[in-house]
């Protein structure tokens, strides 16, 4: 897997190309400025993990063969207040609708949490970080 990212041609506005489509990042509207469309970096990362149980969720449901009608899912995040800022919590708030058992709902989003969800597992698990930069066109490890 890979994205690639450029900036854009204001500051602090960058384009993310993957394989399957592209998304704005910006920094705070005090960098990238008030009128700046996009997604800031960790609201993406909220993002994906909303996708990802999203994703899971609804395919166990289908094969469970619940007929969902509506769907929205919420997730918030609280940031510690010193740098790095990272997610000290998350919330996940499923919001369905339709020919929906309860315990099958329930189950399968445990599912997706516990057992499919690569993002959830990403962010519960100590992650190696391999990190490595170009310069002037020579590459270079961390």
């Amino acid at each position: 897997m890979e994205v690639i990212l450029t900036p854009s041609e204001t500051a602090f506005r960058f384009r993310a190309k993957g394989a399957s489509g592209s998304v704005n990042i910006i920094a705070n509207p005090d960098l990238s400025g008030p009128d700046a469309e996009g997604m800031r970096p960790m609201e993406l990362l909220l993002a994906g993990l909303g996708g990802c149980l999203s994703i899971d969720t609804l395919v166990i449901l289908e094969k469970q063969r619940q007929t969902v009608e509506g769907w929205q899912v919420v997730i918030r995040g609280w940031r510690a207040v010193d740098g790095p800022r990272a997610f000290t919590s998350i919330e996940v708030d499923f919001e369905v609708s339709g020919q929906v058992a309860e315990p099958k709902l329930r189950q399968a989003i445990d599912l997706s949490l516990k057992k499919y969800c690569s993002v959830a597992h990403s962010l519960s698990n100590a992650i190696e970080l391999d990190v490595s930069f170009t310069l002037n066109g020579e590459r270079h490890a961390s």
